[in-house]
């Protein structure tokens, strides 16, 4: 490990630091169990000790209410605090608990009176029971001045995805009447169940701010109707430069509208992660003429992997990002088939850009004549062809399974998969 990286560790390992204005309170990953007061005293001492600290690092420990509470009440005297770090802090914890903890706080954080910029609660999956101990807090003056918020790994479902959105749409307009509307730069909230409803109701949030530079919010289960209304509120953000979507269904019409809406808009991105989104062939030539007919001149990176794009997709994203300085094409897992993916890296190599296109370990396509098994010569009445022939005439369907990309299979049972992960948050225990 390099001697600088060692630094960072023990910085973060340490109890307190002080960088610049920044003075850091730090209990990172000390897998600490808070469960009473008394277990908290460590923490309450380093606080107490650093009455102006401005970031508390509470990430990688377990907190249950008497710690909490004890905590929140030594917070009221800490005014300056501006970034609170708490990913990873429930682990273990009845979700019954996580309500009363975040409320314990956040109050003491709102009567110290503090203007918090980065609000980090990542890995923590307390569901939409856990947001409404966050409701009133990210509604108050305390996160007027919220610049970073990071729900990633929540499990908020459609209904916390909604009270996240009507939170900060409060915030908003709270702030808006003083003259300093809230305007977050940073949002995070990925495999966070969001769905249609919770995505659009924040889409209306985003429209509003129109201060996004930095979005993640891949795994959420959103389809084509949530992409839409995402689509048109990222127009309205034009300093957007990093969008990550990632494992989401857009299919052809979520990446139409992505391609007619938001990207004409967003010159300053640099890095677009539309991967595994099932876009398919329509979408991705969409998003190509997108590309194309932009400058981008800040663009470095790009996902398409996954997509189920065939090989004059493909042929036409490379094509729009040649007069780009992308260091980055990631086309892998498509449907090119080898030949066609000889053809991709031929294409990039000849434009002197063959280092920057992710070598296709993982295409999908088999109608390049590969098949996984042998195939012979038959004459049999049983079949639908005389000939080379596998398929069966039968009075019922035939099996799939085998015979599709495994991805496109996921992506065909999506809803499925989001059902048993909705059984899983339902069960009591956070883990």
């Amino acid at each position: 490990m390099a001697s600088k990286d060692i630094d960072k560790l023990t910085q973060k390992l340490a109890g307190t630091t002080v960088e610049g204005s920044e003075i850091t309170v730090s209990f990172y990953k000390r897998q600490m169990k808070l469960d009473t007061e008394d277990s908290a005293e460590e923490i309450l001492n380093e606080l107490n000790k650093n009455p102006d600290v401005t970031v508390l690092n509470l990430e990688g420990n377990t907190m249950g209410i008497p710690a909490a509470k004890v905590i929140g009440k030594q917070l009221e005297k800490h005014p300056k605090l501006e970034r609170l770090l708490a990913a990873d802090m429930f682990t273990g914890r009845l979700k019954s608990e996580i309500p009363e903890c975040l409320i314990a706080l956040a109050d003491g954080m709102t009567k110290a009176g503090v203007k918090l910029t980065e609000l980090d609660l990542s890995d923590n999956a307390f569901g939409p029971n856990g947001m409404k101990g966050l409701v009133k807090f990210l509604s108050s003056e305390s996160c007027y001045s919220l610049k970073v918020l990071k729900l990633h790994n929540n499990g908020l479902g459609p209904t916390g995805g909604k009270m996240l959105a009507s939170a900060l749409n409060n915030c908003y307009q709270a702030s808006k009447a003083t003259g300093k509307p809230l305007s977050i730069t940073t949002f995070i909230s990925g495999r966070g169940r969001l769905e249609n409803e919770g995505s659009k109701a924040l889409s209306k949030v985003f429209t509003e701010m129109k201060s996004l530079e930095h979005v993640e919010m891949p795994q959420n289960g959103i389809n084509f109707e949530g992409i839409s209304a995402l689509a048109e509120a990222f127009s309205h953000n034009t300093n957007l430069r990093y969008l990550n979507l990632n494992d989401n269904t857009f299919t052809e019409v979520g990446a139409q509208a992505m391609a007619k809406y938001a990207l004409p808009k967003l010159k300053n991105l640099e890095v677009l992660n539309f991967g595994d989104c099932l876009i398919r062939s329509g979408g991705g030539k969409a998003i190509a003429s997108a590309l194309r007919e932009g400058k981008f001149e800040k663009l470095k990176t790009v996902h398409l992997s996954y997509d189920e794009l065939d090989l004059a997709a493909g042929i036409a994203v490379i094509s729009a990002i040649l007069n780009k300085d992308l260091d980055h094409l990631d086309l892998d897992g498509n449907m090119f088939g080898e030949k066609g993916c000889d053809k991709l890296q031929e294409i990039m190599t000849k434009a002197n850009k063959g280092d920057v296109l992710v070598p296709f370990d993982n295409d999908e396509d088999r109608s390049d004549g590969e098949d996984d098994c042998e195939s012979e010569k038959v004459n049999d009445p049983n079949l639908q062809v005389t000939g080379t022939g596998l398929t069966p005439r039968s009075s019922y369907e035939v099996s799939t399974i085998e015979l599709i990309p495994i991805r496109k299979f996921v992506s065909i049972y999506r809803e499925k998969l989001n059902a048993i992960i909705n059984y899983h948050n339902s069960i009591n225990i956070t883990y």
